[in-house]
Parts: C-alpha cells; sequence; structure tokens
C-alpha cells in the first residue's frame, strides 16, 4: 500500500491543479463585466499587460487536450522513476552502473515533475519563461508573506508590491486565505 501512496498523492495534487486552472466562475462573471465595459483602447491596454506578464492567449481546446495527454505521460514517467528501489546499505555500496541507474532515476523525476508543472503553467495560460535558465515552479503564497515584510520593512515599496500582486494571483486570494478569512 506504501509504494501506491506517493503517486496517489502526486495524482491528486496534479488534478487540483488542474481543476484550479479553469478558475473561479464569480471571477470569471467579474471579469466578463469589467470586460464589456472597457473601450477598445483600454482592451488593448489590458492585453499588453497580461501579456507583459506573462499571460498568453488561452488555448484551444485540442491545445489543452493535447497538455493534458503530456502531463499524463509524465505522470507514467514520474511514475517508473519512483518504482526505482533505492538501496538498503548506502550510495557507497552501490556499484558504479547502480549509481548511474539511481542518478538517471532522479534525473528523470525532476524533468516528468518539471515538465508537468509547466503544461499546467499551459492551461493556466502562461507563457514560457524567455530566460534560458528560467523555469516554473509551485510556490505556497504563505511562503511569500515573509519575504513581503522584510520588503516593507525596508522600505522597498514596488518589491512589496509585487510580492501583494503574486500572493493574491488564483483563486485563493491572500496569503492562503480564501475570501472571507477562511483558512
Amino acid at each position: 500500500m506504501k509504494k501506491y501512496a506517493i503517486p496517489a498523492v502526486i495524482l491528486l495534487a496534479i488534478l487540483a491543479l488542474v481543476m484550479v486552472s479553469y478558475g473561479q466562475p464569480q471571477d470569471r462573471e467579474a471579469m466578463r463585466e469589467r470586460w464589456q465595459n472597457m473601450s477598445e483602447e483600454e482592451r488593448a491596454a489590458f492585453r499588453e499587460r497580461m501579456r507583459e506578464r506573462g499571460f498568453g492567449a488561452r488555448l484551444s481546446r485540442e491545445d489543452q487536450e493535447k497538455a493534458v495527454k503530456e502531463i499524463e505521460a509524465q505522470v507514467a514517467k514520474l511514475k517508473v522513476a519512483i518504482r526505482v528501489e533505492r538501496p538498503q546499505g548506502g550510495f557507497q555500496d552501490l556499484s558504479e552502473e547502480e549509481r548511474n541507474k539511481l542518478r538517471q532515476s532522479f534525473t528523470d523525476r525532476r524533468n516528468a515533475l518539471q515538465a508537468i508543472v509547466t503544461q499546467i503553467a499551459a492551461l493556466q495560460g502562461r507563457t514560457q519563461p524567455e530566460a534560458e535558465d528560467a523555469r516554473f515552479i509551485i510556490i505556497n503564497t504563505v511562503d511569500l508573506k515573509p519575504i513581503q515584510e522584510m520588503a516593507e520593512k525596508e522600505k522597498a515599496k514596488e518589491t512589496a508590491q509585487l510580492l501583494a500582486r503574486m500572493a493574491t494571483r488564483g483563486p485563493v486570494r491572500g496569503f492562503g486565505r480564501r475570501p472571507g478569512g477562511q483558512q
């Protein structure tokens, strides 16, 4: 039973992320109303701001299905990488071939997770980071709160505002709290 715990947790986390990527209906309605009240110039400026923030165009239904299939393929690779037996003794007790196999399984696991995160970001409408070494990460917005507080303490207003905007993205507003103060 324990050997299925990690893959099951990973699958549940991926499912939750995919569900979150479709947003909340109230947010969509409010955004639709604001969009309808905008002039063409305001819409163009809004589109440009979203592109600057890393939001691309919405994926078509076929592209969404391709992204989900890619996530499923990466989950299968992740399951294979997780099933590699870890040595009982220690890393030093392994032969060079066994060490290389273990290193490769760690690399495969890391690559599969990064591919999953990238596909989820695409489903959310994010564009691929332009910098060569840039990549998407999953972060708990609660982790941003101490950094924001430090920025405010050091009077780094722009940094504090940027962190506050990052923390309020997505369906959950604020640092780990739902609207109305619920956890």
